[in-house]
């Protein structure tokens, strides 16, 4: 994974035919998860958050979610500009 600060950027993995079974077999070197015929690395820490190629840091206790890597506390307002 590529460390982005708030996020990691994780490595694609292609399958070569998308009526192939799920990411799984010996080629890979961890655990897989299938988004769109592609085969991304889950993101593996109990902390962290993702989907496809991303994988956000969880928001700490008392605070919310907001697209991914935005955390508000709770008196704020995730908007659509926002996430």
């Amino acid at each position: 994974m590529a460390d982005l600060d708030t996020m990691c950027e994780k490595q694609i993995y292609q399958r070569a035919n998308p009526s192939e079974p799920l990411c799984t077999g010996s080629e890979y070197e961890q655990e897989l998860e299938e988004i769109s015929h592609t085969c991304y690395p889950k993101c593996g820490a109990d902390d962290y958050t993702g989907e496809g190629p991303v994988c956000w840091k969880n928001c700490p206790v008392g605070t919310q979610s907001c697209g991914g890597a935005l955390c508000l506390d709770p008196q704020e307002e995730c908007t659509p500009e926002m996430s």
